[in-house]
C-alpha cells in the first residue's frame, strides 16, 4: 500500500520533455523575410490568368463592374482593384481561439495573378503577418468563397485580438458564394469551389489533400516537425486563390453579356438561373432574360412563377395572360381566375378556370404532363380550390338575385 510520501509525490514537478526540433518553412519551399526582428514565411506563384481564360472561352476583361454593381459594390471596378483572400486555419471556428496559419493574398498585374501565401511557423509571427498584408486590405477590395461568413469575420478577429489597427473593417467585399449557389445550387450536388473547379471550370486536381485534413498536418507539424504533408497543403491553399479568380473571369463575363443583352452568349446551363438572382435585383433585365428563354420558361415552374410576379408588379397584366392561356398548369389557371374574380369581375370564368385547374389535380398532375408525387400538397391546393369554387358560385348566385 502507498505510503502518504507516495502520494504525495505525483504533484512534484516532473522535467518536461523536451520539445521536437522543427525545421523552418524553408525546408517546403517557403523564402524568409523580416518584418523587424520577426521572420516571415512567404510562398509566391505566378498564374497566366490570359492562358486560363482563353482556356475557358472568355474573354480576359480589365473591368468587373458590370458583375460587381448587382453585388451592391459602387463605382468603377477593375481586376487590379482586387485582392484574392484564402485562409487555411486550425479549425471551423471564427472565435478567438481559432487561428489562420496560412494567409493568402492573390493581386493581379497585368495579365499575371501573383499569389503571396504567408506561413506562420511561430504562432509569435502573426502580428508581423497581419502589419504585412494590411496595407494591401486598405487599399484594394476583397474576392472570398464563404468569406463573408468565415474569411472576413476571423480576419477582423485576429486584428483586434493581435491589436493592429487599420483593419477596413466597414469595406464592402465580394463573397463568390452567393451568385454561385444562385446559378448552380440546383444544377450540381454542391457548391463547393472543388466541385465549380471541375464542373465549371474544367480543372481537375491530381493528389489534392482534403480540406478537412489540412489541420491536423499544421497540428502535426507543430508537435513533431512534420513536413512531408505540407507542401499538398500549399499547393491546395494555392489553386484555392487561382480558382476564384478564374471563377470571377467567368461571372464577370457572364454579366457584361447580361448587361449588353448578348444573350445567346451565355452557356444554357446557367442563364435561368441568373435570371432568377436578377428577379429582385433588375426587374426590367430579368424579365429581357426570360423573354430570350421562350417556351422554355414553362419548364422551370418556379421561373415562370417569377416572371408572372414581375410583370403584374410592372403593370403588364395583358401579356401575362397570354402566357397563362397557353400554360396548362395549376398556377396559369389560378391566376386567370384571379384576374376574372377581381379585376374583370367575371365570376363565372373564374369559376370556370377553377373546375379545370381542380380537373387537373383530380388526375394527379400540377401541369400538364407533370405529376404531383406529394399527397399533402394535392390536398392542400384542392382544399384551396374548392373554398374559392365556393365563394364565386355565392358572388354568382348574389349577382342572379340582384338582377
Amino acid at each position: 500500500m502507498p505510503s502518504l510520501r507516495d502520494k504525495l509525490d505525483i504533484y512534484k514537478k516532473k522535467t518536461p520533455l523536451s520539445e521536437p526540433t522543427r525545421p523552418t518553412p524553408e525546408r517546403f519551399g517557403a523564402e524568409k523575410l523580416c518584418e523587424g526582428d520577426v521572420p516571415l514565411w512567404r510562398f509566391v506563384s505566378m498564374h497566366n490568368l490570359e492562358e486560363h481564360a482563353s482556356r475557358l472561352s472568355v474573354p480576359l476583361r480589365k473591368s468587373i463592374t458590370p458583375f460587381s454593381s448587382r453585388l451592391g459594390i459602387d463605382g468603377e471596378l477593375r481586376f487590379e482593384d482586387l485582392v484574392f483572400v484564402d485562409l487555411e486555419t486550425t479549425s471551423l471556428s471564427i472565435g478567438a481561439g481559432s487561428y489562420a496559419f496560412l494567409f493568402g493574398l492573390g493581386t493581379v498585374q497585368g495579365r499575371t495573378l501573383v499569389v503571396e501565401q504567408y506561413f506562420m511557423h511561430e504562432y509569435s509571427e502573426e502580428p508581423a503577418i497581419l502589419r504585412k498584408m494590411l496595407k494591401t486590405f486598405q487599399e484594394k477590395t476583397a474576392v472570398t468563397y464563404n468569406g463573408h461568413s468565415f474569411d472576413i469575420p476571423l480576419l477582423k478577429n485576429r486584428y483586434r485580438i493581435n491589436r493592429v489597427p487599420g483593419f477596413p473593417v466597414e469595406k464592402k467585399s465580394i463573397d463568390l458564394l452567393h451568385p454561385s449557389r444562385a446559378v448552380f445550387k440546383s444544377l450540381f450536388e454542391n457548391c463547393a469551389l472543388s466541385t465549380l473547379e471541375t464542373r465549371v471550370l474544367g480543372i481537375a486536381r491530381t493528389d489534392d489533400i482534403p480540406s478537412w485534413l489540412i489541420p491536423e498536418v499544421y497540428f502535426s507539424y507543430q508537435k513533431t516537425g512534420e513536413t512531408q504533408r505540407m507542401g499538398s497543403v500549399i499547393a491546395h491553399h494555392r489553386q484555392d486563390i487561382a480558382s476564384m479568380a478564374l471563377l470571377l473571369l467567368f461571372f464577370v463575363n457572364v454579366y457584361e453579356n447580361l448587361e449588353k443583352r448578348r444573350f445567346h452568349a451565355i452557356s444554357g446551363i446557367s442563364i435561368s438561373h441568373v435570371a432568377r438572382w436578377l428577379y429582385r435585383r433588375d426587374c426590367e433585365l430579368f424579365l429581357d432574360v426570360v423573354q430570350f428563354l421562350g417556351e422554355d420558361v414553362f419548364k422551370d415552374r418556379l421561373l415562370f412563377k417569377k416572371f408572372s410576379c414581375a410583370m403584374k408588379r410592372l403593370g403588364r397584366r395583358d401579356e401575362i395572360m397570354s402566357f397563362w392561356k397557353r400554360d396548362e398548369s395549376v398556377f396559369s389557371k389560378e391566376e386567370l381566375a384571379k384576374h376574372c374574380e377581381h379585376i374583370e369581375k367575371n365570376y363565372s370564368a373564374a369559376l370556370k378556370y377553377c373546375q379545370e385547374a381542380l380537373a387537373l389535380l383530380d388526375d394527379g398532375l400540377i401541369a400538364y404532363g407533370e405529376e404531383i408525387s406529394d399527397v399533402h400538397m394535392l390536398s392542400f391546393h384542392r382544399e384551396r380550390f374548392i373554398t374559392r369554387m365556393q365563394r364565386l358560385s355565392r358572388k354568382i348566385e348574389d349577382n342572379a338575385t340582384i338582377c
